[in-house]
């Protein structure tokens, strides 16, 4: 050993060094023959629960903005390992910062098919891999993400392949405050591109065959106020094409598309609407322009206390009603006005 020192003096330090240096360094090993060996090596094994730091690191005034605490270097290997072991210990990680205006981490990287930042939990973990309190915050963002050179991939992209048959929610949104009227719980914008929003729902033929399945489910629950004047929607569609096209545009507010199944007995309802309790319900209103119904060779299966309005493929086609004890008659005809009134229950 080339130095020892031994200091069994518990007071006072073992190695003090006052050091004047202003350009040059106060303190340098180097270690160009190393192997498996180490430049420094520091241990602790005391048996003390106190509270202690075993190094510490102390830029104090307050005026050496330019400086950095702790500067580490690799050309080569892992940058920083933090092996902590203790199971109900403290932070691996702790960052107490004072900052107002500026970051407070920040990770600058040139990677191209790595990874920034990789969280790996191997537990089995009923907490949270990510927590964000932020409940000072007002106008700020909890999460900002630009990414304005993308192709094919993803902003954001989040699989859950768990078997797992419990019920739960792959994504879950709240906003909880109950005065809060103006918030908007989720906000999709899409300036461009011919999809704004994609929901693509499949049901396997293996999974639970009585199963109520929903592509999209609004439940939608509001408490009539005492007084003034309320406007409920459930799902509103607000459609403007305010600008000529050079062709031919079809504008359609609300398509539906239903494709039924061909084995055993399947039912198919492109729109089922249910109104009541209220002083006055209407099933449907339309305004601004006419109903098209394509023409079908002959009324559908009746249901019971339902009756049909379809359209004929006579030449020309008439308008017909089927009571629901299959009885067809037909409501209008070349050269007839009919004023109709139609109540189904």
């Amino acid at each position: 050993k080339a130095l020892v020192i031994d200091a069994d003096e518990d007071t006072i330090q073992a190695i003090t060094v006052d050091a004047e240096q202003t350009t040059a360094n106060v303190f340098q090993i180097d270690a160009d023959a190393l192997t498996t060996g180490t430049i420094m090596y520091l241990k602790s094994d005391v048996n003390d629960a106190s509270t202690r730091n075993l190094l510490e690191v102390v830029n104090e005034h307050t005026s050496s903005t330019g400086t950095t605490a702790l500067k580490l270097r690799n050309d080569a290997g892992r940058g920083l390992f933090i092996d902590s072991d203790l199971a109900a210990g403290g932070y691996s990680v702790e960052v107490d910062s004072e900052h107002t205006t500026t970051n407070v981490a920040k990770i600058a990287s040139i990677a191209t098919s790595g990874t920034l930042l990789e969280l790996s939990a191997a537990g089995v973990l009923t907490g949270d891999v990510i927590n964000i309190t932020a409940d000072s915050a007002t106008t700020g963002k909890g999460i900002n993400i630009s990414m304005d050179a993308l192709t094919t991939g993803s902003m954001l992209y989040l699989d859950d392949n768990s078997d797992d048959e419990g019920t739960r929610n792959c994504v879950y949104i709240a906003q909880n405050h109950d005065t809060a009227i103006a918030a908007t719980a989720l906000s999709v914008l899409s300036d461009s591109g011919v999809t704004g929003m994609l929901i693509d729902k499949n049901f396997p033929a293996a999974a639970v065959a009585a199963a109520t399945v929903r592509g999209l489910h609004v439940d939608f629950d509001h408490t009539v106020p005492s007084s003034g004047t309320a406007t409920m929607v459930d799902i509103g569609i607000d459609l403007d094409v305010n600008s000529a096209g050079l062709g031919t545009t079809t504008t359609t507010g609300l398509d539906i598309d239903v494709v039924g199944a061909t084995t055993g007995t399947h039912t198919v309802v492109g729109l089922d609407v249910v109104v009541g309790s209220a002083d006055v319900n209407y099933a449907a209103k339309f305004e601004g322009g006419g109903i098209m119904i394509k023409e079908q060779a002959e009324a559908d299966t009746d249901i019971a206390g339902y009756g049909q309005l379809w359209v004929d493929t006579a030449t020309p086609n008439t308008l017909q009603f089927t009571n629901d004890a299959g009885l067809d008659g037909e409501l209008a005809s070349v050269g007839k006005s009919i004023a109709l009134s139609l109540v189904f229950s």
